[in-house]
């Protein structure tokens, strides 16, 4: 009788042992090695206001010859951006931005984003969004767009940890890369803000 119950004990703990390992070995979320390319998008780009003059229309159209001369290829085409993978450059950034098609995520720590960051983005590291998946910024991004994440550029890694995160954490999976990061945006003269993140926790 004891040597059954002793069995039965054993196979008891190492059922429970087993299951804990196996929990522990899912929890926390089991990241990917890097994030993964989004599904190739097509935007098109909403008409100009009537109200635009032409005076501003050749301004802009000077601009973003000047920023497209800085890269191999023009962001868009024919009224379209076209998103086919996950590291996007200069030009296509730009154009995303200016037609209000992407949420911008800046993956700065929040000291440096105060500094200054692209305007209208919203300020996750990758530090916060571990510590808390469910941050209240993320609520406010809208599914229906692709999410453009930067940070320093260069060797700056944390916009592709942010994406990856997404990814996993959330399930977003139209998660682009800006890899010139905040100073090549800013060294153009594009649209930049300055002080803290409204939706930050």
């Amino acid at each position: 009788m004891s040597s059954y119950l002793l069995k039965v004990i054993v196979i008891f703990v190492i059922s429970a042992v087993g299951a804990g390992v196996q929990l522990w070995s899912e929890w926390p979320v089991q990241l990917k090695a890097d994030p993964a390319p989004p599904p190739v998008t097509t935007l098109t780009i909403p008409d100009r206001p009537d109200s635009q003059t032409d005076a501003e229309a050749g301004e802009k159209a000077d601009d973003a010859a000047e920023v497209s001369d800085e890269q191999d290829a023009p962001a868009a085409s024919a009224g379209t951006i076209t998103l086919d993978g996950l590291e996007i450059d200069l030009p296509t950034t730009k154009a995303l931005h200016e037609n209000q098609l992407a949420t911008f995520i800046d993956a700065r720590v929040s000291s440096e984003f105060e500094e200054g960051h692209i305007e209208g983005a919203l300020n996750i590291s990758p530090a916060a969004l571990e510590a808390n998946s469910s941050l209240f910024a993320l609520d406010v991004i809208d599914p229906a767009l692709p999410i453009v994440i930067y940070c320093g550029g260069g060797d700056c890694d944390d916009s592709h940890r942010v994406a990856e995160l997404l990814q996993d954490l959330r399930g977003f999976e139209q998660t682009h890369v800006f890899i010139d990061g905040y100073q090549t945006w800013a060294d153009a003269g594009l649209p930049t803000s300055t002080g803290p993140d409204p939706f930050a926790e």
